[in-house]
């Protein structure tokens, strides 16, 4: 919870752009501080409609719209409804606008869209709740279900994408308008014994899409070399002529790679951590190549030839000490730089409330 540290929408937000965001992941919702620099935000939560109820009430309320709801989040149709109407009445021909949209539909319990919408609910819920407590338990043809919908769910998921980009386009703003379409992490699907999220750093969960439209560019250029979701800020940034004013962002510019396929200034590789909460961390780096995945509560440092071995089947430390060397001293300088967002001014712990636990568990973060 980091109250002083810039984000896009606050520094956006400074220079003239109108902002919102609608997204239904109780992890991104206003009490974690997600809303900060947004002039609208809407987090599918029943919090701000509710705040005159008593608490036993809006308890026993919030369970009951759990139990209505199809899914445990806001579906695509309702989140793209809600921001084209905001743009539609927000966004005039020469208004400066930024909009996050965040999907949750290819979250589990992946739900078919065939039959009986309350039917494919329960049987989602109780499949993904096997796949995740007891994955050593999930049968081949279980397996094959979970991914057979969850390609559902990422195709109902892009039908709604191409609705908000055919909004933009009516709108008359596709030739001013940056456009972003990026994931937060892929799930996993037995490839390391897991299904969902867990916090590990395999690139099933960790390679995930990243696609940047600018109007200026005349053909589509693919960039190699690794590169992160914490690159999109300066990125954006960049393209917009905005100065850094004193802003120390910890990812890198992709605007010359983008623009001109100029990589020499990147960096070569990423670094991603699955712990930031926690003194002991999971992390990992990444280059084309290499693949070292350090865990310090286990103590233990794995290494993937990803060229050889892109699933990540063979540690191969043992093999090649140096490479392991000189990969965890990069990874370790990297994290003692972010160290400061760390110990940046905090922002108090939200409280969570029976809402929030329901979703969560639904989502299957926690228990």
């Amino acid at each position: 919870m980091f109250s002083g540290v810039p984000t896009l929408a606050t520094v956006l937000r400074q220079h003239g752009f109108k902002t919102a965001a609608f997204n239904s992941n109780p992890f991104l919702s206003a009490g974690f501080g997600y809303a900060r620099g947004f002039d609208v935000f809407e987090d599918g939560l029943l919090s701000k409609r509710a705040s005159r109820l008593p608490r036993t009430a809006y308890t026993y309320l919030a369970k009951a719209v759990r139990l209505v709801r199809r899914t445990p989040y806001m579906p695509a149709p309702k989140l793209v409804r809600l921001a084209v109407r905001w743009m539609r009445e927000e966004c005039s021909e020469s208004t400066p606008f930024f909009i996050w949209v965040h999907f949750m539909d290819t979250h589990g319990p992946y739900q078919p869209k065939r039959g009986i919408a309350y039917l494919n609910k329960v049987r989602a819920e109780r499949l993904w709740r096997k796949a995740v407590t007891t994955p050593q338990a999930i049968t081949s043809e279980e397996r094959d279900a979970l991914k057979e919908a969850y390609l559902e769910e990422v195709a109902f998921a892009e039908r709604y994408i191409g609705v908000l980009l055919k909004e933009i386009e009516s709108l008359g703003r596709t030739e001013d308008t940056i456009i972003v379409l990026c994931s937060d992490h892929g799930d996993g699907f037995n490839e390391h014994g897991f299904y969902s999220h867990p916090r590990y750093l395999y690139e099933e969960l960790v390679r995930v899409p990243l696609l940047i439209y600018h109007p200026s560019l005349g053909e589509r250029r693919i960039v190699q070399t690794p590169v992160g979701l914490v690159d999109i800020m300066p990125t954006v940034l960049d393209m917009l002529g905005i100065p850094p004013d004193g802003l120390d962002p910890v990812g890198q510019s992709l605007w010359p790679a983008i623009l001109r396929g100029d990589t020499s200034s990147l960096r070569g590789w990423v670094v991603m951590d699955a712990t930031p909460d926690r003194l002991q961390y999971i992390a990992a780096i990444r280059t084309n190549r290499w693949k070292l995945i350090v865990d310090r509560e286990k103590g233990t440092r794995d290494l993937y030839d990803l060229v050889a071995d892109p699933g990540e089947q063979n540690n191969v430390a043992h093999l090649y000490p140096d490479v392991v060397e000189s990969l965890e001293a990069q990874l370790r300088d990297e994290l003692e730089q972010r160290e400061p967002l760390r110990t940046f001014a905090e922002s108090p712990e939200p409280e969570v409330d029976a809402e929030v636990l329901g979703r969560l568990r639904d989502l299957g973060y926690i228990e």
